[in-house]
């Protein structure tokens, strides 16, 4: 009978022990994961499809983020009613809120779109957007992208999806976005971006920046200008004349751009896409977006648009007439001209923004290298993704989809 006893409560010291055992484990596992939930608790994740990028709350987030001028309230607000939501694609965009307060801690604007049986997720760039960027200021950024649990919100937002693509990032911030949506790959570009810093002096930056037999030839070139006929350099608001400029431009680049291919790459061909800037170029005409252009005797013989923000001026557009000042260099005397009224309203930068072009370098613009960052979930969007590198025989079949 003792020995039953003494068996009985030897049992149960070992049960006993062993449940301490476990919830001692149970306690310490749990630590780490209690840990990362209340850390997620600081933010947040949503996709909200109908966003104000014109709301207070945006404008706020985007002045005090490091974005760039394709981020602007403005731009990204036409994209989305005219370009966004035509059936082609629907809008993504992705917010991230302090949970605090409900104030907004990042906004990443995507779009989803259907291309050669795949489902695509990518920034909101619809061919006009030359930089992307995720419209946060550095430090919530870093925050956010050592949060775990924010980055498997923001991921289950965005599907569904075979491929995701963020194309044209600078590298400042492309390790960041590869760390929140886990991207699988981050790829230099082919082509670069290219920009020139601006002293506080004109004639500082043509001897800085600027060879000496090329500025001579732009000073001979504007006396040639000069004996055609009257000659000014004008920066448009009136919305009347930026219309009649736009389609200058226009009919510009109708011209010099014949091929098929460069047809195809001329985005004021399209309607839609004329609507676009034009629509831009008028509401940001006070302070955001400028329309420069050389006339004679009246008549447009070269214009610009860019985009200004944080000293900085993005040019998006150019068209001169080839045919009939050529030979007076009338797109290089525009951007002499860009350069000196930049300088003027202390702009910091003159940035020539994307594509490879040999006269971007004659005054003084430095190359910039992009990235493309990717993610893939399926078989058909590894496929793709891999392709657009590796495969030749596909290759152009992959880039049609992926570039549209």
């Amino acid at each position: 009978m003792g020995r039953c006893i003494r068996f009985r409560r030897c049992r149960r010291a070992r049960v006993h022990s062993s449940i301490l055992d476990d919830r001692s484990r149970c306690v310490q596992s749990c630590r780490p994961t209690l840990f990362m939930t209340l850390h997620s608790y600081r933010f947040i994740a949503a996709c909200e499809e109908r966003f104000d990028f014109r709301s207070a709350e945006y404008r706020a987030l985007f002045e005090a983020s490091g974005a760039n001028a394709f981020q602007h309230p403005i731009w990204l607000a036409q994209l989305h009613e005219r370009l966004v939501g035509d059936g082609a694609c629907e809008a993504v965009t992705i917010t991230v809120r302090h949970r605090r307060d409900g104030t907004l801690a990042l906004v990443l604007p995507m779009v989803r779109r259907r291309a050669g049986g795949m489902k695509l997720v990518e920034f909101a760039d619809m061919r006009v957007t030359d930089y992307a960027a995720a419209v946060c200021d550095r430090e919530t950024l870093k925050s956010i992208a050592d949060d775990e649990e924010i980055h498997r919100a923001i991921r289950a937002e965005l599907k569904p999806f075979d491929v995701l693509r963020i194309a044209k990032l600078h590298e400042c911030t492309a390790d960041d976005l590869c760390r929140i949506l886990d991207a699988g790959s981050l790829r230099r570009m082919k082509t670069s971006a290219y920009a020139c810093e601006l002293p506080g002096n004109f004639d500082a930056w043509r001897d800085a920046k600027m060879r000496r037999s090329f500025r001579r030839d732009l000073d001979k070139k504007t006396r040639q200008l000069h004996r055609r006929g009257a000659t000014t350099f004008e920066t448009v608001r009136d919305g009347e004349e930026i219309a009649r400029t736009l389609e200058a431009m226009r009919a510009f680049r109708a011209s010099r751009f014949r091929s098929e291919e460069q047809a195809a790459g001329d985005l004021l061909r399209s309607r839609d896409h004329r609507e676009f800037y034009l629509a831009v170029a008028r509401e940001g005409a006070a302070q955001y977006a400028r329309m420069y252009r050389i006339c004679v005797d009246g008549r447009i013989v070269a214009c610009a648009m860019g985009l200004s923000h944080a000293g900085a001026l993005l040019v998006v557009l150019i068209g001169f007439d080839q045919a009939e000042f050529g030979r007076q260099s009338v797109g290089s005397l525009l951007f002499q001209h860009i350069g000196r009224d930049c300088i003027e309203r202390g702009d910091r930068l003159l940035d020539f923004t994307i594509g490879d072009e040999a006269y971007k370098s004659y005054f003084g613009a430095e190359q910039r290298p992009l990235f493309t960052l990717s993610k893939v979930r399926t078989p058909t969007g590894l496929i793709a993704d891999v392709a657009t590198e590796r495969l030749p025989f596909v290759k152009e079949w992959a880039r049609s989809v992926l570039d549209h």
